[in-house]
């Protein structure tokens, strides 16, 4: 079976839906699929590989100095996307997308309904969610997530879903004869990084103290980060702690109010913005990590998430305080895999945060616990067998028949 990702995102280097897709194609690969990924680029390149899987970038420049030129362009490049999934298709390949907006989605699941080729969307969130936008207005978001439950969801042939709210969501939308995998966020519990000669040259160096990380970017709606700043400062008048994140990007306002409590809390020499950071240097400053903190506030958009960077804080063994609600209260049982906080409940997360770091049996306990159940649970190689039957179903529909 041969499986096409193309994926309008950052890769190999990316966030956490970057992870997810890489997870997926190692999942297959483990199957006997042939896969490959693709992504949009300003420059084309072929025959390259990330952690063995094939990957090549398919030149798209979408630029322009004003937002309408980004946006013709925008609209000119999901035609040509379209032309190039029917040929794909016609190759034999299933196209799986993802990341691309409702426009994009559109042409390119509408060439491929009518060439007879099959497709498969992931839906990792409620689709333009009113909390999930930071710089587009709500009614143009009620009208994209329109657009987007009822056409372009009934186009494509099966769902890759992360939670149980959103395969509800996509049962209710899509045609008949699509079908539906739900699988949880996916860890790699095998993988290893190294410290020492080979260690990558933007590994961070800590200053010794125990420390927690946010990797990604910063929201209010969707991790708390006002709250979890404040537990952080509550939790420095009791111990020496630090933060590290890997983005300072956040909303004009929100920015104002977290540098705001950090002058005036007097930790800016504990509070350290690291950029982007390669997947190596990441994850070695992520297996440092003292614990981390998992706050969802409860709104229409977490609701319906289950965040990716729990499976790898769960692999690594990291103690973890998470807030309840969503879909990873399916899976956590406060004091055996996390300690479970009120949501967005500063007081409350940084009590959890000081047992952590007060109990060292606990600590273990929970470093254990989240193991055990990224092992079980999370791993990718557990799922292999799923996607692949999956996967082959959707291409070959006919065969499968129930």
């Amino acid at each position: 079976m041969k499986v096409l990702f193309f994926y309008n995102g950052s890769y190999p280097r990316g966030m956490a839906m970057t992870r997810r897709l890489q997870l997926y194609a190692k999942a297959l690969q483990e199957s006997g699929s042939q896969v490959e990924v693709v992504v949009p680029g300003r420059r084309g390149s072929n025959n390259q590989q990330y952690e063995g899987v094939p990957y090549r970038v398919l030149a798209s420049p979408v630029v322009g100095r004003s937002y309408w030129m980004r946006q013709v362009l925008g609209a000119f490049w999901a035609v040509m996307y379209a032309r190039t999934c029917r040929r794909w298709s016609r190759q034999g390949k299933l196209i799986f997308l993802c990341g691309f907006g409702w426009w994009s989605s559109l042409c390119m699941l509408t060439s491929l309904r009518f060439s007879g080729g099959k497709s498969i969307l992931e839906v990792n969130e409620n689709p333009y969610a009113p909390e999930g936008g930071r710089l587009d207005p709500l009614w143009l978001r009620i009208i994209r997530r329109w657009l987007v439950l009822h056409l372009v969801f009934p186009l494509a042939n099966g769902f890759v879903v992360i939670s149980e709210k959103l395969e509800t969501l996509v049962r209710r939308y899509k045609r008949s004869a699509a079908q539906i995998l739900r699988v949880p966020v996916l860890a790699n519990c095998d993988e290893t990084f190294e410290q020492g000669a080979d260690c990558p040259p933007d590994t961070v160096l800590t200053n010794g103290n125990p420390y927690m990380l946010h990797a990604g970017a910063l929201s209010e709606t969707k991790d708390g980060v006002m709250a979890v700043f404040e537990a952080f400062t509550q939790v420095n008048t009791v111990v020496r702690f630090d933060f590290y994140l890997t983005s300072s990007a956040m909303a004009p306002a929100l920015s104002r109010r977290v540098e705001a409590l950090i002058e005036r809390s007097g930790l800016r020499q504990r509070v350290h913005f690291t950029g982007l950071l390669s997947p190596q240097a990441l994850a070695l400053l992520r297996k440092g990590s003292a614990l981390a903190v998992v706050n969802k506030p409860m709104n229409r958009q977490n609701a319906y998430n289950f965040p990716t960077k729990l499976a790898e804080y769960l692999s690594d063994g990291i103690p973890l305080v998470v807030s309840s609600g969503g879909e990873m209260a399916r899976y956590l049982e406060h004091g055996k895999q996390a300690l479970v906080a009120r949501p967005n409940d500063a007081a409350d997360l940084a009590a959890c945060m000081l047992r952590i770091l007060k109990e060292p049996e606990l600590a273990a306990s929970l470093s254990l616990g989240g193991k055990a159940l990224a092992k079980e649970s999370l791993h990718y190689q557990q799922h292999s067998p799923a996607l692949f039957a999956f996967f082959r179903r959707v291409a070959h529909p006919k065969v499968f028949v129930l």
